[in-house]
């Protein structure tokens, strides 16, 4: 109740080109290529460093961000079409703009999901509030629009009924809470009066639908009825909202006939999406790194989420799962089509799917003269579809490539309210036809969901799962170091995808590739990040953790249960009657075991290949790399680091946390370790990182420049990897406590007197720490071979 309705700072742009050029810069997909706006650094939008925490405002807010910096998407393709450099300019004063008379026809357009509708509603409200002589704005959807000009308001202040029926803005004015006593013959003569007088707005959303399955309602004619209202009131504003494509399809029957203008929508600034959502939502998103993109269709569904429900929710999939499932339920709700909702899924899983896979990520028309889209028909490519799928597709209900092509034609309604994203465009001259002339999913985030969807939900066949393992080690941005980072977002809604809305077996068979031993040689790189990230899941479907286990102590119990379980097969199964690893497994029929055999195949590795007597299969090592693989046997290093590394660390007290640091640290406290446990005594050594990911320094040109022996610590590791190798040996990650302590080595037992802090475990005296340690000042900016011993603090 504390949250604004809308965001009344949210920047608009106003189109200045000439009336008769307005029409060519909203044709598709034109529009969407011409104009791009770019704001300043998110950072710096926020007025403060990269990386700091978000500041209190001191003056609650209501500064207006940075002006944004308009940019051409292809400046040479600009300069070739000789556009001009002037034709959006920001909206200074938003408010005044949106209830200018002297622009009596609006039509706010842009893609779906970024506040049209919000936008109707303010002008509302500030035509209620900015005229003093009692200004009516009454909204309506497009979908409701009558089929004669008498269907608006009657043909006279007392003639109140059109066709049996009662005029639309008398009804929606009777139906008001501050005008339901009116009488319908009221109702009429205050429309007719305010309507002589200038003081009446019709607001029109959703022009996008074009096909709502009303009987003897044809969309054409709607608009055109419109347009012969506002002829017949000439003093009756209008403001309408609506994508590109309904602005090209009703160019003819309604912008033509009339002196229109136009305006677009940005996105949310940091500052927006905080006064919209409130800063415990945003605090959540935060944390699960949710890429919501700024677009008020799913910061809204975000915002209707209770309290419970947001604790819930733990990956940016759960998140954006509620986000589509409530997108397509109020798509459904504007725009009836006859399909069931999962055949809704279905379709926008296979065509998001074929087309990340074929990398047509831009989009398929050709035709449109669009250089973004693939030079492909869209009916070519859903025949190549069809020929592909034939079989699956007939058990689905399609007999020819026909039918397919007439439920791509229904799904295409439902473009009036998919995240902003056209999918398949119904031909312009029928809106009701079959013919596709472009395939464009306007937003990579939908597409890139809906592709991972189909792997987790619908299919994985062999040839699938090929496809996943050549690009499974798929990194985000990491400067240079990254690897088919394009298709990182769809990797990582497969890996945290609901186990509400999988067919389990599917999604671990998709999954499986990241789990189970490749003994190709050499082995595809596999993601650490991506394996984390679906750990979980797999440890649910396994059944180790249920829907209420959601923190991190659950997850390292339930990982301790398998690695046992799978120690325990290993100890059991070395005389070699049962093969222990397999990269092509006979798959259980019960997800439950099969979720359980990717498991225990991860966890069986580094014992099978490093702790058996005999082992079967040996690791490839990279005989380019010798000064990262070594040249030591990989059982040898296993029992080595299994036998030798770990050394006791005792429960007890300790000094944490450090009074003279200049760094952001913990004041200096007492802590506790309740439990004694084992650390190693060494970093994880190259030797030893490269028995699980061998061709880790293929993606770091100076890898052996800082690193170039094989007993010199791993390093560009990120916490993924740090994490996975850790499980993959049966050991875990230390917690911050565990780790200082043990580095500082000066326990005391409870009760006792403190001794006295020290800043090093040796003393205070840094000069000392030159003997003690490889640091800056000493390491000569590499790293030095493990196993100093004067590097050892009283622990080991």
């Amino acid at each position: 109740p504390d949250l604004p309705p809308f965001i009344a700072t949210q920047r608009l742009f106003h189109l200045t080109a000439p009336r008769q050029d307005r029409l060519r810069w909203l044709e598709p997909p034109w529009f969407h290529l011409r104009r791009r706006w770019k704001r300043p650094d998110a950072d710096t939008a926020r007025g403060r460093e990269p990386g700091r925490a978000r500041p209190q405002p001191a003056d609650g807010g209501g500064a207006r961000p940075p002006a944004a910096t308009l940019t051409w998407e292809d400046p040479d393709l600009a300069a070739q079409w000789g556009a001009p450099d002037n034709a959006w300019d920001e909206v200074v004063d938003r408010a005044r703009f949106l209830i200018d008379p002297s622009r009596r026809l609006l039509c706010v357009v842009d893609d779906a999901g970024l506040g049209k509708t919000k936008t109707l509603e303010q002008i509302r409200y500030l035509r209620g509030v900015a005229e003093r002589r009692g200004h009516l704005a009454i909204l309506v959807e497009f979908a409701d629009l009558p089929l004669q000009v008498a269907g608006y308001m009657g043909r006279t202040p007392t003639s109140t009924t059109a066709g049996g029926g009662q005029p639309l803005l008398i009804a929606r004015l009777c139906a008001e809470q501050t005008t339901f006593q009116m009488t319908p013959d009221q109702a009429g003569e205050l429309l007719h009066r305010k309507a002589r007088q200038g003081l009446l707005t019709v607001l029109v959303d959703a022009l996008d639908q074009t096909n709502v399955g009303r009987d003897g309602w044809e969309p054409r004619q709607a608009a055109q009825i419109l347009a012969d209202f506002l002829a017949v009131f000439p003093q009756v504003r209008c403001v309408v909202s609506g994508r590109p494509f309904a602005v090209e399809f009703y160019r003819d029957t309604l912008f033509t006939r009339h002196d229109w203008h136009f305006a677009q929508l940005d996105r949310f600034t940091p500052e927006e999406e905080t006064d919209f959502l409130g800063a415990e939502r945003v605090a959540a998103i935060e944390q699960l790194e949710f890429r919501s993109g700024a677009v008020p269709r799913d910061l809204e569904t975000i915002r209707e989420l209770s309290p419970a429900v947001l604790r819930q929710v733990r990956t940016q999939a759960d998140l954006y799962t509620l986000c589509v499932q409530r997108m397509l339920q109020k798509a459904r709700e504007k725009q009836p089509i006859e399909l069931t909702q999962g055949r809704v899924h279905k379709l926008l899983a296979l065509l998001a799917f074929e087309t990340v896979r074929q990398g047509k990520t831009a989009g398929i028309g050709a035709g449109l003269t669009d250089p973004a889209l693939d030079n492909e028909t869209v009916e070519d490519f859903v025949r190549g579809i069809w020929k592909r799928r034939q079989k699956t597709l007939r058990r689905d209900g399609y007999e020819s490539v026909e039918d397919l092509n007439e439920d791509l034609g229904r799904l295409a309604a439902l473009n009036v309210a998919l995240d902003p994203g056209v999918l398949a465009i119904p031909h312009r001259h029928d809106p009701r036809a079959p013919q596709l002339t472009w395939l464009k999913f306007r937003n990579r985030t939908l597409q890139d969901y809906f592709a991972a969807l189909w792997l987790a939900k619908y299919s994985s066949s062999t040839a699938e799962r090929a496809w996943l393992r050549t690009h499974r080690h798929v990194r985000g941005g990491w400067g240079q170091h990254h690897s088919h980072a394009g298709l990182y977002e769809f990797w990582r809604f497969l890996a945290e995808m609901p186990v509400e809305v999988t067919d389990h077996r599917l999604w671990i068979r998709s999954l499986a590739g990241l789990y189970l031993w490749d003994g190709a040689s050499p082995p595809a790189p596999r993601s650490s990040e991506m394996l984390y990230r679906s750990w979980r899941g797999m440890l649910r479907r396994a059944g180790e953790l249920n829907s209420t286990q959601t923190t991190e102590h659950d997850l390292v119990e339930a990982t301790t249960r398998r690695q046992r379980e799978a120690f325990r097969r290993f100890e059991t199964g070395t005389d070699g009657t049962e093969p222990l690893l397999t990269n092509e497994p006979e798959w259980p029929e019960q997800s439950v075991a099969a979720a359980r055999l990717c498991l225990d195949q991860y966890l069986l590795q580094f014992p099978a290949l490093c702790l058996a007597e005999r082992p079967t299969v040996a690791p490839w090592r990279d005989a380019t790399r010798p000064w990262f693989t070594g040249t030591r046997a990989p059982r040898e290093i296993g029992r080595e680091f299994h036998d030798t590394w770990f050394r006791p660390v005792p429960a007890g007290q300790f000094w944490m946390g450090d009074a003279t640091s200049v760094h952001d640290d913990e004041p200096q406290f007492v802590a506790e370790l309740k439990q004694p446990f084992r650390l190693a005594q060494f970093p994880v050594t190259n030797e030893l990182f490269a028995l699980y990911a061998p061709r880790h320094t293929e993606s770091f040109e100076d890898y052996q420049k800082y690193s170039a022996s094989p007993r010199c610590p791993a390093i560009d590791v990120n916490w993924y990897d740090a994490w996975c190798v850790a499980t993959w040996l049966h050991a875990r990650l230390p917690t911050e406590k565990e780790w200082e302590g043990a580095c500082r080595a000066q326990f005391w037992p409870e009760g006792s007197t403190p001794p006295q802090p020290t800043k090093f475990w040796f003393g205070d005296d840094e000069e000392d720490l030159r003997r003690h340690a490889w640091y800056g000042r000493n390491s000569d900016s590499h790293t030095h071979e493990v196993g100093a011993k004067q590097h050892a603090n009283p622990l080991g």
